[in-house]
């Protein structure tokens, strides 16, 4: 949907550099007004966890303005979430619209602060004028003689450092004479996803649509309607994940079963998010206007990554003194540059960025308020994960009906005005998820006998026993009365099998087949709930012999209903449940014991998709082929080593507030590196956790810990 700018503010932070925030509105296209500040007028947050491993980070902007006698502003508590979008922007200096330019031709700028060291942070009026003359192919003769003619200000280029959505869930008005204060939220929305229907991986037949990683993502992403770029780097790989190996290409990490709740419900936008993020030790959050996905840790300088994969692959030996090389390079070069692999919002590649991430805090960050602290989290004895099995011997994962008619057949009545007899419901009423099966307009409530719809297994006897299977279903007879009638409707249907003999059908009464056509009914006298039916199938009445193909089917009819007031019938979770040994799902405990175990009491729990298949590598284990020797191992071992890798001691965490004195504002996707000339000095950057971003005063409230990638800590694997 497209935006337009209603309202602007322009100003510089304490330092000088030039700031800008925008409040944009849905379908607006007239003038653009002004803002006036509050003595913070924007601050940025991006939510901190304890626990550093938490998939999502959420993030909120705060506007302070007031309101004068000349500026008045919107009621932005009238509209809607997504009527009012805000965008905070910074001006970019001269080298990084330099870097700028070099990408867009197809370069790469090791480092454009360069540029900064030696020309002014910001162009001019008159240097931008100059540089727009030098890309036509011109020159300007004496660039004095412009400057002196004008008013020659800093020209600012902006760069988007963040966006979201104004969300206005309280507001108490004052009843004051102005000038007053105002304060306003705007979110990203990542916290919101739970309330938005995930994607499926089927469509309305038995067809899957396979759907990639990354596929899932954009869908999963372009809920919050921010259209923002997506930009990834995870170290985990597999030959099994498609072509370049990289966890998007993946089609499996959520199956058709893994795709879905034990009662059939589609997971939703957030639980699918959160089980690739979870499956892969990732995280997500937004910065510089970008969603960032990207490992809670194993994450460094991509000459390091580089010579590691190279090297195992070479060898056939995972390299050592890891740890020792991302030290040595990060004190050769002071500075960390890493590889994004980037989409556009449709997932389109944007090909793979290299870029700077690396602050400092003697350089870019100094820190303030004298309240910059350390703490040590304790190291762990085990890590432990959580796993589902979905076990589940159901007909078909159409049972709820989120897939559509998949596994089911509709039929039409028999004679005009003809027309289905059954139809999906979405968005009405369901059991669970969004869709379920009604009966429509056209299936009498009276009178003739009319099938609906019906669905079917089969099987070989000699294997399973037709005692083995349950059938189940929930119904709900929707019932409108102003009156005071007990609703009096009787649901029907029929469960049937052909043995040796004939045709035979299930009396769920007296828990037999019989040979004469028999229609179950249920009474129903309590309408508008869901209601649950079930019986266990017996062998009683069957003459099975030698047969090896058994098909059990179950039909429904027209719902009889002679009380007034009678709408519909809704059915879901429409199951031939084959009944196993183990529960339908179990929960299955992994654990892996950390080398020094016994000395250390901390364990700490993670979730896992359960896969145990020694199809996966990081950059250190890049070596082998299918069917031949190689490094690999399993998904959840390696979720294992990169967490027991960071717990394998005292893990050191960072808090403090700091002033950024760098053009470029610090975000979440940058690592800082702290180091005390003399005296001690981080062997890796750390990773940022959470952020609080005061813009006008330029100052970050910052907590990061610090990562060990060095060589693999010793596991055990224990399983329970």
């Amino acid at each position: 949907m497209a935006y337009g700018v209603k309202y602007r503010l322009i100003f510089s932070d304490v330092l000088g550099f030039g700031k800008k925030v925008e409040i944009l509105k849905k379908d607006y296209t007239g003038d653009v007004l002004p803002m006036i500040a509050g003595a913070n007028p924007v601050q940025i947050s991006w939510q901190s966890s304890d626990d550093f491993y938490k998939p999502i980070i959420g993030s909120k902007c705060t506007l302070s303005l007031l309101v004068t006698d000349t500026i008045q502003y919107d009621d932005f508590y009238k509209f809607d979430e997504r009527e009012f979008k805000v965008v905070v922007s910074y001006a970019k200096s001269q080298g990084e619209i330099y870097l700028d330019r070099v990408e867009s031709d197809g370069g790469t700028c090791e480092s454009f602060e360069c540029v900064d060291n030696v020309l002014n942070n910001f162009e001019t009026i008159s240097t931008y004028y100059q540089n727009r003359v030098v890309e036509d192919g011109g020159e300007v003769e004496s660039l004095s003689c412009v400057a002196d003619a004008i008013t020659d200000d800093n020209f600012y280029r902006w760069g988007a450092y963040w966006s979201g959505f104004l969300v206005v869930d309280r507001y108490k008005e004052k009843m004051t004479t102005t000038p007053f204060g105002i304060q306003f939220n705007a979110f990203d929305g990542l916290g919101t996803l739970a309330k938005f229907a995930g994607p499926s991986g089927y469509n309305n037949d038995s067809t899957p649509l396979n759907l990639t990683a990354l596929t899932r993502l954009k869908e999963i992403l372009s809920n919050l309607d921010l259209d923002l770029d997506i930009y990834i780097a995870s170290d985990i790989r597999s030959p099994y994940f498609g072509g370049n190996e990289d966890f998007e290409t993946d089609i499996s990490l959520l199956s058709r079963s893994e795709e879905q709740t034990e009662d059939f419900k589609i997971l939703n936008a957030k639980d699918q998010l959160l089980y690739i993020l979870e499956s892969l030790n990732l995280r997500i959050f937004q910065s510089y206007n970008r969603w960032y996905i990207v490992e809670s840790t194993n994450i460094f300088d991509y000459y390091i990554k580089d010579q590691l994969y190279n090297e195992s692959n070479s060898t056939g030996i995972v390299p050592t003194n890891i740890r020792e090389r991302i030290s040595t390079q990060l004190d050769n070069t002071k500075n960390e540059f890493i590889d994004f692999r980037t989409y556009d919002k449709d997932a389109t590649s944007l090909g793979t960025k290299r870029l700077p991430v690396l602050y400092d805090n003697n350089n870019e960050l100094k820190a303030i308020n004298n309240d910059l602290a350390r703490e040590f989290l304790q190291p762990l004895s085990f890590i432990k994960f959580d796993s589902l099995y979905k076990n589940t011997g159901s007909i078909n994962f159409g049972s709820g009906f989120e897939y559509g008619s998949f596994g089911f057949t509709i039929y039409d009545i028999p004679y005009p005005p003809f027309g289905d007899l059954a139809e999906i419901a979405t968005d009405e009423i369901a059991f669970r998820g969004q869709r379920s099966m009604k009966l429509t307009d056209s299936a009498n409530v009276a009178g003739n006998i009319e099938k609906c719809f019906s669905t079917q297994t089969s099987f070989n006897p000699q294997n399973i026993e037709i005692k083995d299977y349950t059938i189940g279903f929930k119904y709900y007879v929707e019932y409108i009365t102003t009156t005071t009638i007990t609703l009096n409707a009787n649901i029907r249907f029929r469960i049937l099998t052909t043995d040796t003999v004939g045709t035979k059908y299930w009396n769920s009464d007296d828990e037999t087949f019989q040979s004469s056509v028999y229609m179950n009914e249920i009474n129903v006298t309590n309408g508008n709930q869901f209601l649950a039916f079930t019986t266990n199938l017996k062998d009683d009445g069957l003459s099975i012999g030698s047969l090896t193909n058994l098909t059990l089917t179950i039909e429904f009819y027209n719902t009889i209903c002679t009380s007034p007031g009678y709408e519909t019938t809704y059915f879901d979770n429409v199951d031939i449940l084959r009944k196993i040994s183990s529960p339908i799902s179990i929960s299955q405990d992994y654990a892996y014991r950390l080398e020094n175990f016994d000395a250390n009491t901390a364990n700490k729990t993670f979730k896992t998709n359960n896969n145990l298949q020694p199809v996966f590598y990081r950059s250190r284990e890049n070596f082998g082929s299918v069917g031949n020797p190689n490094l690999w191992r399993n998904l959840i071992e390696l979720q294992a080593q990169n967490i027991a890798n960071d717990y394998r001691e005292f893990v050191t965490r960072y808090e403090g507030t700091f002033r950024n004195n760098k053009v470029q504002p610090l975000s979440t996707h940058n690592k800082v590196w702290f180091y005390w000339n003399g005296h001690e000095t981080d062997p890796q950057t750390t990773i940022i956790d959470g952020l609080q971003y005061d813009v006008k005063n330029a100052v970050f409230k910052l907590k990061s810990h610090l990562p060990n990638n060095d060589d693999d800590e010793v596991l055990t694997f224990v399983i329970s």
